[in-house]
This record gives C-alpha cells, sequence and structure tokens, in this order.
C-alpha cells in the first residue's frame, strides 16, 4: 500500500475491518491491476473491474454485480451512479471525491458544471430514492452541510474521518537529536491548489533575510510545479528535493523535520496531516473545515485564513524557530505533545465509528 492514494487506501481498510469482524464483503477494485497495493494486513478479497465512463454503461455493469452478489449494503466511494439505490439495496454514498469546501476557489465553468450537476442529484433524489434508503459519509464538516443543503436534511448523513496508521514513534522522539538547521517540510502533490506556490514563496522570503544558515527546506512529492522544486534546489543551497518516498522514507523525513507546512485548499481530509502530526510536526495549514477537523489551532499547529497567507506562514515558522533554537528541550516535549493528541485520529479509533455508522444505518 506503500503507493496508494489515502482514499484507495482508506476503502481498503474500511473494507478489511468489516471482513475482520466476520461480515461477508465483496470489494470491487476499479484499479485493473491484480493485487494492487495490498501488503500483509489487508485480507479481504477483492475483484478487479473495468467501469466505463459512461454513467448508463456503468449503471449497467454494476447491476448485474448486485444481482449476482446479493448484498444487504452497498457501500461506494462516490456518486459513481445516483441509480445505485433504485436496486432495492442500501446504499451509502463516500463522498472522497466531492470537494466542497474547494467551491469558492473554483473557476466559473466549473461551478456553473458544479451546480447543474447539484440540481440534478437533487431533483432525482426527491423523485427516485427512499428516504431511509440512502445514507452519505462525509469527511468533513463542509461536506456534511452540503449534503444536508442540497437534500433537504432528508437522507441521514454521518462525519467519520479517514483511517490513519499509527506507528508508536515516542521513543524515537525522545531521542532525536536537535538537527543542525530548523527543518521544514512540504510533502505533498507540487500544484497550485496544494499551496506549493505559496510554499515556494516563503523560501524567498525567508532567504531573502540572509537566514539560509538557519533553516532547511524538505521538498517531497511530483507535480504540475516540479520544475519549481528542481530550480529552488539548484538556486538555494538550504533546498532539498525528493522527487518520491515510500512509506518507510516518509516516516523517517517526519521524524528528523522540524516543521510541517502544507497551505492546501483543495483537501478533502488531509491524511498526511494527520501523518506529520503523528510524528509529532506542527502544522501550519490553512482556516477550512477539511484541515479544522484534523488541526487544533495553537495546539497542534496554526490555521490560516486565506490573507496575507506567505507572510503569515514566515510568521508562524519565525515562532516556531525561536522555540526549537531557544530552548529545544521545551521543542522536543511539544512535539510529543503533538504526537499523543493526534493519536485520536488513528485507525483504531476511526474504524469503530465507521461499523458503527453503517450499524446505525442498518438499523434504521
Amino acid at each position: 500500500m506503500s503507493e496508494w492514494k489515502g482514499t484507495q487506501r482508506a476503502i481498503f481498510e474500511f473494507a478489511n475491518y468489516l471482513h475482520d469482524l466476520g461480515f461477508q464483503v465483496t470489494l470491487l477494485e476499479n484499479s485493473g491491476k491484480s493485487g494492487y497495493g495490498l501488503n500483509s494486513d489487508i485480507t479481504v478479497p477483492f475483484k478487479n473491474i473495468s467501469l466505463s465512463f459512461n454513467r448508463f454503461e456503468t449503471t449497467k455493469i454494476l447491476r448485474n454485480i448486485i444481482r449476482m452478489e446479493k448484498p444487504d449494503l452497498i457501500y461506494t466511494a462516490n456518486i459513481i451512479s445516483p441509480f445505485i439505490p433504485t436496486f432495492g439495496v442500501r446504499t451509502v454514498f463516500g463522498m472522497h471525491s466531492l470537494n466542497a469546501s474547494a467551491i469558492p476557489f473554483m473557476k466559473l465553468s466549473a461551478k456553473i458544471k458544479f451546480y447543474f450537476a447539484q440540481i440534478f442529484l437533487s431533483a432525482f433524489s426527491l423523485i427516485f430514492w427512499k428516504r431511509k434508503a440512502v445514507m452519505f459519509h462525509a469527511e468533513n464538516t463542509d461536506q456534511l452541510n452540503w449534503v444536508r443543503k442540497i437534500y433537504f436534511n432528508r437522507f441521514k448523513a454521518s462525519l467519520v474521518g479517514l483511517p490513519v496508521e499509527c506507528i508508536n514513534d515516542r521513543d524515537r522522539l525522545k531521542q532525536n537529536p536537535k538537527n543542525e538547521k530548523f527543518s521544514i517540510l512540504f510533502f505533498g502533490a507540487l500544484d497550485k491548489e496544494r499551496g506549493f506556490g505559496f510554499f515556494l514563496r516563503t523560501i524567498d522570503s525567508i532567504n531573502s533575510n540572509k537566514n539560509i544558515a538557519d533553516f532547511q527546506f524538505v521538498i517531497v512529492g511530483n507535480g504540475t510545479m516540479k520544475s519549481f522544486a528542481q530550480e529552488a534546489q539548484q538556486h538555494y543551497g538550504n533546498v532539498k528535493y525528493i522527487v518520491r518516498a515510500s512509506e518507510e522514507e516518509k516516516n523517517e523525513i517526519m521524524i528528523h523535520s522540524d516543521l510541517f507546512v502544507f497551505p492546501s485548499w483543495i483537501e478533502n481530509y488531509s491524511v498526511t496531516t494527520v501523518e506529520a502530526q503523528l510524528r509529532g510536526l506542527p502544522a501550519i495549514v490553512l482556516d477550512y473545515a477539511p484541515l479544522r477537523n484534523i488541526v487544533e489551532n495553537g495546539k497542534t499547529g496554526f490555521l490560516l485564513d486565506g490573507i496575507n497567507i506567505v507572510e503569515k506562514i514566515v510568521e508562524k515558522i519565525n515562532f516556531y524557530y525561536q522555540i526549537w533554537n531557544n530552548n529545544y528541550e521545551l521543542y522536543a516535549q511539544m512535539r510529543l505533545n503533538i504526537s499523543d493528541q493526534t493519536t485520536r485520529l488513528c485507525k483504531n479509533r476511526i474504524l469503530p465509528d465507521f461499523y458503527k455508522m453503517l450499524l446505525g444505518f442498518s438499523l434504521l
């Protein structure tokens, strides 16, 4: 699972948990790759299928599979077909691909397309979906509020995060020596929507003040702005660029960093931010619902509003740098506290909540 994206990994984790509880689970995987991403702790059986981009063709394929499997409950990662609830089986729609928080940032053409789809789904549901036959699984409060608004609170909706593997690194954090330079990490897709442009401008701002000797910037990821990361590494002596990292390498990078900066505005649930905090990294992120559910402002990091973002990132970096530089013992203890506080988001707590959500729906 080291190359999985968060959503795909979460679906396997959810299905595997139900399978381990003794339920008969059939997992349909649309990757087209046999055994893709599996590791030893995933035991749920799955079937590879190939879905068409045509919704009517997709509906036909799914209807035939449902007739063969005869499930009591269907969980789908997104609304791939609004016809699924009409097959006579209770359906839970995950909202893993609905970025309700990004609607204000969309281009006008995308907004118009989105709102037309919203009107269609709302009307379709009122005509064809039975009230107790459909439920929604939201990952953040923006998604939850969006569902309740467009479906007029007609269907049940629950908020449950994504399962994140928790590795106990307390002993390593306690023994972690102080870096020669204050190490700031950006880990994620290198594109505008993930705030990588803000991070590059932050590097320029800090280095322009002749602080190169005090700071180290680590960039891990790939994307449309990859060339800018390469240029920053060549231009500055304190920028390290890594194209990709395995789970083990990611863990090492986070353990040996001092601060996580991720000013993205397109996340539904930032698994990477959770992972960084579990390794004790304070997180500097933007203040919107998906990150508000993860970062406790002033405790495990800072939530920044959308005005003068680079200036505010620099300000918070300097805040943490001063603690790190003047009292490293205090900084090390703060990292332990952040790691402890973030365990509320570990999968051993999230997976039982997911099961309770499905159980409550099935008993309606």
